[in-house]
């Protein structure tokens, strides 16, 4: 597994869905988040640092947890939804 698989993984099952359902609904808040996020992690440098950054955010800070709790209002999907998934693809990097 390399950082594409990862990036690609999260880009199907979060970031899309997420910019299309807030694109869909007028929720420009939340698509510049998930935005800003991708974008983020694209500019790590390896498939560890985008695993870490996961689990970071799903830790959360904060602005993250306020943030988390909007796309849940709305059932967006968020990293949380995809934990156990996330963590049996990549529990080898």
């Amino acid at each position: 597994m390399d950082k594409k698989d990862v990036l690609d993984f999260l880009n199907l099952k979060v970031f899309e869905p997420a910019i299309k359902y807030s694109k869909e609904n007028n929720l420009p808040e939340i698509a510049k988040g998930v935005r800003f996020t991708r974008m983020r992690m694209e500019q790590l440098p390896d498939a560890r640092a985008v695993v870490q950054y996961f689990w970071s955010a799903v830790i959360g800070t904060d602005k993250s947890i306020k943030f988390s709790d909007m796309m849940k209002e709305h059932n967006i999907v968020r990293f949380e939804d995809v934990l156990e998934e996330f963590r049996e693809k990549f529990k080898d990097i």
